[in-house]
């Protein structure tokens, strides 16, 4: 599906995509991709980054729901193999990311002056 997206929302997943938030998340990647987010014109709206995250956070909850019931439910056994799995890198995932969570909103970053707050 597509459709369209709060640019923050998908400014803050790419950046947790790019910096391996799945795996070994590496902050000063997650800024640097911000950095040059910025550099190139782009503006955060401050006012937005904290309910982006929530929705990211809602997002890997999701799909943690989702891996779940697979593993659990699924008749095919390849399939049940291939959540199980999935939760292997989901759970962790948003355990990290909510981890992070309060470092990354205080983000100097995420808060510059011109932005809106």
């Amino acid at each position: 599906s597509t459709g369209k997206l709060n640019p923050t929302y998908e400014l803050l997943q790419t950046a947790l995509e790019w910096s391996g938030i799945t795996r070994h998340f590496d902050s000063q990647l997650f800024e640097r991709f911000l950095l040059a987010y910025q550099q190139a014109g782009g503006i955060i709206d401050s006012a937005c980054v904290q309910p982006a995250f929530h929705c990211i956070l809602g997002d890997w909850l999701n799909w943690l729901l989702y891996v779940v019931d697979r593993s659990a439910n699924s008749k095919n056994p390849r399939k049940r193999k291939r959540g199980t799995e999935q939760f292997e890198l989901v759970f962790p995932t948003l355990l990290r990311l909510q981890a992070l969570l309060p470092t990354l909103l205080a983000l100097p970053l995420l808060q510059q002056p011109g932005s809106s707050k």
